[in-house]
């Protein structure tokens, strides 16, 4: 059984720098990203998937990233992401991370929180209803965290307490799955590896249309058969020069008799 959880949590870390962009780039991966830059504003960014891995890489990454540049501000940046594994995986070597920014800002309130769950039995899994049921509560308690009024501390302990009911639910609400669906909980991009089948029917026709081609190159290659004959338009030539030979070819001869 393949079990991993990753949680990273940054209430705040001040530094003279810009945000990147760059933090939540990546195909298909989860990120949360919350910036703000204007005083006495709250901004709240939620990131939650469910991704199903079939191939034998498992690199996923989940990031949180908020940067505050404002006073008497909140800004909350939470990335939830479940990756369901089937088979057995060559690497696993997922990402979680978690950066919070203040930038020149002394009374603001900057918090990223990053949860990454990764979960694997050797077959396909999915939820059962009642875990469907109680994956919804949980995203709504994740989104029921933006609400204006919540302290750094009231946001981290709500974060850790469904983090604990996910661990929960990955143990009991899951069931082997019967379906080759690519539905995803939450949102996300569909499994991966999904769209290779459509690969071949792309390929065929072109091979296809080279066929009539090859039909009329192969009568290209019998003319040189013609061709052929004309080296032996010497053998005439070499007759031209046996006025010359008859001596080297009559003293040879001799011996012969």
């Amino acid at each position: 059984m393949l079990l991993r959880f990753l949680a990273t949590a940054v209430l705040s870390l001040s530094l003279a720098l810009a945000p990147t962009a760059t933090a939540q780039d990546g195909g298909g991966d989860n990120g949360a990203q919350a910036i703000n830059q204007k005083d006495g504003s709250s901004i709240f960014d939620l990131a939650f998937e469910v991704r199903r891995v079939s191939s034998g890489v498992v690199d996923q990454t989940n990031s949180a990233v908020a940067y505050s540049s404002c006073e008497s501000c909140q800004t909350v940046a939470i990335a939830f992401q479940i990756v369901l594994v089937s088979g057995s995986p060559d690497t696993v070597a997922p990402t979680n991370l978690a950066v919070a920014i203040n930038e020149e800002c002394t009374t603001c309130q900057t918090i990223a929180l990053a949860y990454q769950f990764v979960f694997g039995t050797g077959q396909p899994l999915e939820f059962t209803k009642e875990g469907r049921e109680r994956l919804k509560e949980i995203r709504k308690g994740l989104k029921a965290l933006g609400e204006e009024g919540l302290t750094p501390d009231e946001i981290r302990a709500g974060a850790q307490q469904l983090a604990d009911e996910v661990r929960l639910l990955l143990s009991t609400g899951l069931a082997p799955k019967e379906s080759d669906d690519d539905d995803l909980e939450g949102g996300g991009a569909p499994r991966e590896g999904a769209e290779e089948d459509d690969i071949p029917e792309e390929t065929a026709p072109p091979d296809d249309e080279l066929v009539p081609p090859e039909d009329e190159v192969q009568p290209e290659p019998v003319e040189p058969e013609p061709v052929e004959p004309e080296p032996v338009e010497p053998e005439p030539v070499e007759p031209a020069p046996v006025p010359t030979e008859p001596a080297p070819g009559e003293a040879p001869a001799a011996p012969g008799e």
